[in-house]
């Protein structure tokens, strides 16, 4: 489903000014010298209103399942011990923010007037936490979308979660337990309802598709092919290592993975995605002058954006490669906090992006990038920076977001 994504035509400084606005109208009046701290994001510092814990009260509608959720300011950061005591009895701190604040979730039967020598202030989760600023720029130009990446609370159950969002109408295309991230499609008529959904912590637009880079055989000239010569009693040639490709088509009847490529793909082969396992680890049976590192790997040849948990479960698939860039580079947003996620759910897996390509080729991370720090449209750009160029305008001042850090 194509995405109906409307009016983000307008200029970016628009989609910051919206969000400049958020930042200015939800901070509210607080009490000079109580001791609040600004509560800080790249998009700015946040001065949260006081409330104390016996002021504290749950929003109609704010609940969900038994629980609330807030965000909690803290004198100074609770130690571990005294953070247990309080999750057993219906508190849990999820993720933090600077200065000693932390998402909340809260059970009805927690007594928060335990907090009141601890805690500065107890506040609501307003949308300038929750949402990626190419949504609320989105919405703050009365736009709409079909598709967005949300997250839910830790301590909620994910299929209470997945049927509240289909009693409004919303189609689950994805779910990713590790992260609590569902891709989901919805009527764009009924976004504000969804996104009003207490138990969203995070909601953003789904990231955009990757562009391939162009590849260059470089494993002949580096000195880590003698790691798998034998040479000092080295031979680290990747046998027992499974590595996924992620890239667009199939790989065919590619001699130099013969007998070590599982094909996942269907379609056409594709040169790129030859060329980028090649240099992960081609044996050498059609240039033995240019055999690759992990020739002693087993490949899986896999979409370019792969289930990479299932594939872990599955095929023990411990690396996965692509050589193209996300656009990530900027800000912490849904895509990086996936993949954070992942990495603490899966410690053994890595995965590699814009690895296979030419050397001189930055990619769109880093040049959009340059773009939002001032770099303009120039005549004679190339195709690759006019992408770039159009991509940083519909995602205004994305790089100025960050979600918070999981596990602090």
């Amino acid at each position: 489903m194509k995405s109906s994504i409307k009016n983000l035509s307008k200029a970016a400084l628009l989609i910051c000014g919206a969000w400049l606005f958020l930042i200015t109208t939800t901070s509210g009046v607080h009490a000079q010298g109580s001791g609040v701290k600004p509560i800080r994001l790249v998009s700015g510092n946040i001065i949260p209103d006081i409330v104390t814990p016996a002021e504290a009260k749950v929003a109609a509608g704010a609940s969900f399942d038994g629980k609330t959720f807030k965000l909690i300011q803290f004198k100074q950061i609770p130690g571990d011990r005294e953070q247990q005591q309080w999750a057993a009895a219906g508190l849990l701190l999820v993720d933090y923010l600077p200065d000693d604040t932390y998402f909340a979730v809260i059970e009805q039967g927690f007594d928060l007037d335990r907090l009141t020598d601890q805690a500065v202030t107890i506040i609501e989760v307003a949308d300038i936490f929750r949402f990626e600023p190419s949504l609320a720029g989105l919405i703050a130009q009365g736009g709409a979308t079909d598709r967005l990446v949300i997250s839910y609370y830790t301590d909620l159950d994910a299929a209470t979660v997945m049927a509240a969002l289909q009693a409004r109408g919303v189609a689950i295309q994805a779910h990713r337990d590790y992260s609590r991230q569902l891709d989901i499609t919805l009527d764009p008529a009924r976004l504000r309802e969804v996104l009003a959904l207490p138990f969203i912590q995070f909601a953003g637009l789904p990231p955009e598709e990757p562009t391939l880079d162009g590849y260059d055989h470089r494993n002949a000239s580096g000195r880590a092919n003698y790691l798998n010569t034998g040479y000092n009693s080295l031979n680290y040639n990747g046998a027992g290592v499974v590595v996924g490709i992620g890239e667009s088509g199939t790989v065919d009847s590619l001699v130099d993975v013969k007998g070590r490529l599982t094909e996942m793909e269907s379609g056409a082969s594709s040169s790129h995605k030859i060329g980028v396992m090649q240099n992960a680890g081609g044996a050498g049976n059609l240039d033995p002058s240019n055999r690759n590192d992990a020739w002693g790997a087993t490949f899986l040849s896999v979409v370019g954006s792969p289930d990479y948990a299932a594939l872990y479960a599955s095929h023990s698939m411990r690396y996965t490669n692509h050589s193209y860039g996300v656009t990530i580079s900027g800000g912490y947003d849904q895509s990086a906090r996936d993949h954070d996620l992942r990495i603490v759910t899966y410690p053994n897996h890595l995965v590699i992006y814009s690895s296979g390509n030419s050397g001189d080729s930055a990619g769109y991370a880093l040049r959009c990038l340059l773009h939002r720090l001032g770099q303009h449209h120039r005549a004679d750009e190339t195709e690759q920076e006019s992408i770039c160029h159009r991509r940083a305008r519909l995602r205004g001042c994305h790089h100025v977001f960050q979600q918070p850090r999981p596990d602090v």
